[in-house]
């Protein structure tokens, strides 16, 4: 793999690199070791002349520009000079000799100065091997500016002794068109077999003038693996251009789909390459960006995890009660030499009327849970080792009413984007409905015409409410929890739910329900659901109100019969069959 080992500025600015694919370094190689050069190297540049458009004054613009060895014997390029306009800076790869890091650079004038052995060992390019070198101008002024890159090598076409190397001129504030292709070059790093991966690549018009693509294609010696998806530029065609006005942008996507794993004869994983040909009116006429993947075996993590309440795990098919706090153990591992999990996500297909969360995240390794209505949760857990290949794992966790009387309260409120959110305390993030079971000796000022008995509703005593969630109802078992209502969750920011529960409630005696809107935090309307378990998880009794309740509304829905096996739940309805609703339930007038 290659590293990145020390930064030269050319006044400009210089990046090195240190072993070539042998693993030696460039230093360590002879220009005649016969077996290192059985062939003869041949250097390209692309595009041979590197036009980086119009840049204003004050700012910068930069390109990519490509050295290429399309010969059969390895290529070294020991000496690079500049010549030109100041504002040009490279990056430009290399071992530096004196071993400084990049902290320490090297700087020189723009003006026929060199960097050569002295400060930076030969850069190596194998046969058929890419090398990039990053090119910047920053415009000290609107004119027109242009240098030459010379680069002196062990082709033969060019006698470095005798001072000749293979010129590229630079070029800025030229004016007329200019294209830019980003990203370049497109790495598409190690994707798995037979994965598709796709990159959006962008067509810029950076000069001062419109810019006409006619045509956008791969070479022909680009591998198979790579496809162009086009549709998004439109139809064009040399004859009728894609025209780009300065500073606008295009972008097409382009796809690798890797479809086997490639291997020299030592084993060592050979990458698929390509080239991106752009066709445009720009001074350079065809812009060519490098193409590269690796495909790989598709060896994906393995995902599991554990379930656990109280410390111990749950086994298959154990049920458990609402509010009963769920840690989750992921034990999930990535087989591959070297590798390892880089991303979870934990999910949740919960029953209506839950909106609960994982805690602390659902990116946490092992985050906690507490189901809080009756019904199955599917927890799912999806991992992703770092060449992209995923697993899923799911476990199924049922939550069953208790013995004995529940009624649970949940709620909707359309205008509350995320009602999973949790607040702090006096916090406004969601609606506040209260639920209030009350016992038939509660007493109240309001009354109920149809019965001219109280409501009862906010008594301090015989309601079961949040302001009295664990009352005292059966004397003869004070001491005894199994024996008294509880309401198990006061909810103030949405959503629910709120649980009253009654493991022993008093033979034949029913009990009133009602839900009382307390403060929508300026959400506005909501709608209730209410549903009654009896010894079982199946509901005696369910109903969602379709009819919106407004901030201090009470439902009137029924009453509950606990042991009532026959009739266990009597609704109130209105004489046209809908629901009570009282307005304007003052909890300071009961």
């Amino acid at each position: 793999m290659k590293r990145i080992c020390g930064v030269l500025w050319v006044a400009l600015v210089f990046v090195g690199c240190g072993k070539g694919n042998d693993g030696k370094t460039s230093g360590d190689l002879a220009y005649d070791d016969p077996d290192v050069f059985h062939a003869i190297p041949y250097i390209e540049v692309g595009p041979t002349i590197l036009d980086l458009g119009f840049v204003r004054e004050g700012q910068s613009s930069g390109a990519t520009l490509y050295l290429r060895n399309r010969g059969h014997g390895n290529l070294f390029v020991d000496r690079i000079a500049f010549a030109g306009d100041s504002g040009f800076s490279f990056l430009w790869g290399c071992q530096r000799v004196d071993g400084q890091s990049s902290a320490q650079p090297i700087p020189i004038t723009p003006q026929g100065q060199e960097l050569g052995p002295s400060e930076c060992e030969p850069v190596r390019i194998g046969p058929n091997g890419v090398f990039a070198v990053d090119v910047r101008f920053a415009a000290g002024h609107g004119d027109k500016a242009n240098a030459t890159l010379t680069l002196f090598s062990n082709d033969p076409r060019f006698d470095a002794q005798a001072g000749k190397g293979l010129d590229v001129e630079l070029r800025a504030n030229w004016g007329g068109p200019c294209l830019k292709v980003t990203p370049t070059p497109i790495d598409f790093g190690s994707v798995v077999v037979p994965k598709p991966k796709v990159i959006a690549v962008y067509l810029e018009s950076c000069g001062d003038e419109d810019v006409s693509v006619s045509d956008v294609r791969l070479s022909e010696d680009s591998s198979p693996e790579f496809f162009l998806q086009l549709d998004a530029l439109g139809a064009f065609s040399a004859a009728n251009p894609l025209v780009l006005s300065p500073g606008d942008s295009r972008d097409f996507r382009v796809a690798y789909v890797p479809q086997s794993v490639q291997v020299d004869d030592d084993g060592k994983l050979l990458a698929d390459i390509g080239t991106l040909l752009v066709d445009s009116s720009a001074p350079f006429g065809i812009v060519d960006v490098p193409l590269v993947g690796l495909g790989v075996e598709p060896d994906c993590a393995v995902c599991e995890f554990e379930v656990l309440a109280a410390g111990k795990s749950l086994a298959e098919g154990v049920s458990i009660l609402p509010m009963t706090s769920l840690q989750f153990k992921d034990g999930s591992y990535d087989p591959s030499p070297g590798g390892g999990i880089v991303k979870r996500l934990w999910t949740v297909d919960q029953p209506q009327g839950s909106q609960q969360i994982f805690d602390p995240s659902a990116q946490f390794k092992d985050p906690k849970f507490t189901p809080n209505v009756i019904g199955a949760y599917q927890f799912k857990l999806a991992v992703e080792n770092q060449d992209g290949c995923r697993s899923d794992c799911e476990r199924i966790i049922e939550v069953r009413a208790p013995e004995g009387c529940l009624v649970e309260l949940t709620w909707n409120t359309p205008a509350d984007l995320d009602q999973t959110d949790q607040c702090w305390e006096n916090a406004d993030c969601g609606t506040d409905m209260d639920l209030h079971i009350v016992h038939p000796l509660a007493s109240g000022s309001r009354k109920d015409p149809t019965s001219g008995q109280p409501y009862g509703y906010f008594d301090g005593i015989f309601d079961c409410f949040w302001n009295n969630f664990r009352p005292v109802w059966r004397t003869d078992h004070a001491s005894d929890p199994q024996y008294q209502p509880s309401l198990a969750l006061d909810d103030t920011d949405g959503a629910g739910p709120e649980i009253f529960t009654y493991t022993i409630p008093e033979p034949d005696l029913c009990y009133r329900v009602g839900v009382h809107y307390y403060d929508d935090h300026g959400f506005g309307a909501s709608y209730p659901t209410i549903r009654v378990f009896i010894d079982d998880s199946t509901p005696v009794y369910e109903r969602t109100l379709s009819k919106a309740m407004q901030t201090w509304d009470m439902w009137d829905v029924g009453k509950v019969c606990c042991t009532n096996v026959q009739a266990p739940f009597q609704e109130f309805n209105t004489g046209g069959g809908g629901p009570v609703i009282i307005s304007k339930y003052n909890p300071l007038e009961p």
